[in-house]
């Protein structure tokens, strides 16, 4: 894929996010569906989720086995801190499921 190919994507992603996906996601919590497998959150402290409000809060509404992991960075933290993304996820898959 080219670069404008990606911005596209990504632009894409976002404006599903703002539409379609917000208005499925307000219908699946007005008929309880929930997510029924172990779901991780990750996210960074000071990222655009953060200062929305507690991600934690809102996502854990969607799945029981829910957990989130708050890591020092900004909006995207595979790229800002990629070593506690990964201790997350290590952490995460490594637990007796």
């Amino acid at each position: 894929f080219g670069v404008a190919r990606r911005i596209s994507a990504f632009c894409g992603d976002y404006r599903a996010g703002a539409g379609l996906d917000l208005s499925l996601d307000i219908s699946d919590l007005q008929e309880g569906a929930q997510i029924m497998c172990p779901t991780l959150l990750v996210a960074g402290k000071s990222g655009f989720p953060a200062r929305a409000g507690a991600p934690e809060a809102l996502w854990g509404r969607f799945a029981p086995d829910f957990r989130a992991v708050l890591v020092d960075c900004g909006h995207f933290p595979m790229e800002e801190a990629p070593a506690e993304t990964a201790r997350a996820l290590l952490d995460f898959f490594a637990e007796d499921l």
